[in-house]
């Protein structure tokens, strides 16, 4: 503040310009900084100003800093209450937020659609009773409000029905938080609700088919039920006689509820990956989910469900076609039809055996670390061979070798003693023997598997017995005694091999399965 005669000759000549004799400044402070300055001129006379006329500049320009501060702050809040409500707008979910009386304050787009109104303020001061539910509804969110309010306590996952303003019923899924003040006290609600109409289906739909394929297993078990109880019939009758007249009939009964199964698994196939998709589509639209559905996808572990499910369903099918590759082999057994020959690879038939009985293998009860599985393959070629027996001669010789590893598990368990049961399969090439005279091979070379576990061995007795039809040392109900039957009779006359037991007591039990080559 100065008069301008006073002032630097640049600043002089513009003062002069405009007839300015003497100014004086005063700076714009906000928050600390200075804003920028209000000046004051005289075009009069240079002079000083007096204290009181600067008491009142400065006064001024406190009173033009404060509004310009309010100004900035309206502005902010302004464009921070578009920028929420464009959040909220953009979230696929219909938010809503109430006071304590359930009145509506506000909402987003989504919400105002679903309510027939036109625009997000609209829904202000108004009740659910004012807008497109029913009564019924109205009454129930209502309550549902309350309880939140009252008891300071949220609502997650809620199922509701809604009418929404299309005349369209769906089903929400309703989350409510409640509001505070500063000091604590509920002030109101914050709500969220989706259409799951759609995926409340697709969980129905789903429960009603793991119901139908419980219902099936049920009577497929009902049916080897049955069977066994037929068998045993025939060992205590002894009509040996009939026994392949029986047999068909117990093919031809077992037949029908098996090809049910069959010919139902690839339509749940199909609908398992429609449902699979649907899910998928879900997290794929919908990606930000309430912390509760996260923890709950975690703890169903749901990316393994989707992943294990197909797999699931497709060992049923497996499991339905090794079915009727029994009951080929019980006809085989009684020379009612004869299987087609083709190459496989045996390391396929065997591995996709062992998958059907990896719940057997995996760790148990009685046996924490479950059955060692070791595979020894050999360097071997494709076979020509009737592939579903022999695959079920696979599955026997497995699942006998199981059966003994868990009666070894109970065995060492009782005597106290270490033991880890173990499972081993080797495949070879056996070259065939030449004569010395003419050099023709006197055996073609072989294809050997071996099965070998380290359970309790077999004695001689049994093992002499091993291969007579409907022989077995497992109580009644478990096993049929037709198992090394069948698969004696596929080896030797089916594929003019050899079918072996090696067996040593408190050593293990080996099969070894030869099929000539050529």
């Amino acid at each position: 503040m100065t008069a301008v005669e006073h002032l630097p000759k640049p600043m002089q000549a513009y003062f002069d310009y405009y007839g300015v004799r003497s100014v004086i400044a005063e700076p714009i402070m906000i928050d600390g900084y200075v804003w920028g300055c209000i000046c004051f001129e005289d075009c009069t006379y240079g002079h000083h100003w007096p204290t009181s006329e600067r008491s009142i500049f400065r006064a001024v320009a406190a009173n033009l800093a404060g509004a310009i501060a309010r100004h900035h702050a309206e502005t902010e809040l302004m464009e921070s209450t578009e920028l929420l409500q464009s959040v909220m707008d953009n979230i696929p979910q219909a938010v809503f937020w109430k006071d304590r009386d359930s009145i509506y304050l506000g909402c987003n787009v989504t919400f105002a659609e679903a309510a027939g109104l036109e625009y997000t303020d609209d829904i202000v001061g108004k009740s659910d009773r004012d807008l497109c539910w029913y009564a019924q509804e109205a009454e129930l969110y209502y309550q549902n409000d309350q309880f939140v309010i009252v008891n300071d306590s949220p609502l997650y996952h809620v199922i509701e029905p809604q009418r929404q303003s299309d005349g369209k019923e769906i089903l929400c899924e309703v989350n409510k938080i409640p509001l505070h003040d500063l000091e604590g006290n509920v002030v109101g609600l914050l709500g969220t609700f989706e259409d799951v109409t759609e995926r409340q289906k697709a969980q129905e739909a789903l429960q009603q088919s793991e119901a139908k394929y419980r219902l099936q297993t049920q009577e497929l078990q009902a049916t080897l039920d049955e069977l066994q109880r037929t068998q045993v019939q025939l060992i205590q009758s002894e009509k040996m006689s009939s026994l392949g007249q029986l047999v068909a009939g117990i093919a031809h009964e077992i037949n029908n509820p098996v090809n049910f199964i069959y010919g139902n698994i690839g339509h749940a196939l199909t609908y398992a990956s429609d449902l699979l998709g649907l899910l998928n589509l879900y997290e794929t639209h919908f990606p930000s989910r309430h912390p509760e559905i996260e923890t709950e996808q975690e703890q169903i572990d749901l990316e393994f469900l989707k992943a294990d499910f197909p797999k699931l369903l497709e060992s049923i099918e497996v499991g339905a076609v090794r079915i009727r590759e029994i009951v080929s082999s019980l006809r085989t057994f009684s020379r009612i039809d004869e299987a087609e020959r083709k190459v496989v690879d045996v390391h396929a038939g065997i591995n996709s055996t062992l998958m059907l009985l990896r719940g057997r293998v995996s760790p148990q009860s009685n046996s924490p670390n479950g059955v060692q599985v070791v595979r020894n393959y050999g360097d071997i070629p494709r076979l020509e061979c009737f592939a579903g027996p022999l695959n079920q001669v696979f599955m026997n010789l497995l699942s006998n070798a199981l059966d003994a590893l868990e009666d070894a598990v109970d065995f060492y368990q009782n005597q106290q003693r270490p033991y880890q049961p173990c499972l081993t399969i080797e495949t070879s090439v056996q070259p065939g023997r030449l004569s010395p005279s003419d050099r023709d091979p006197v055996v073609q070379d072989q294809l050997v598997v071996a099965i070998s576990d380290n359970a309790l061995g077999i004695t001689e007795a049994v093992q002499a017995r091993l291969f007579d039809p409907f022989f077995t040392t497992k109580p009644v109900g478990k096993g049929t005694g037709m198992g090394l039957s069948i698969s004696y009779q596929i080896i030797t006359e089916r594929h003019g091999g050899s079918l072996e037991c090696v067996s040593e007591l408190e050593e293990g039990t080996t099969f070894v399965v030869k099929i000539p080559l050529g």
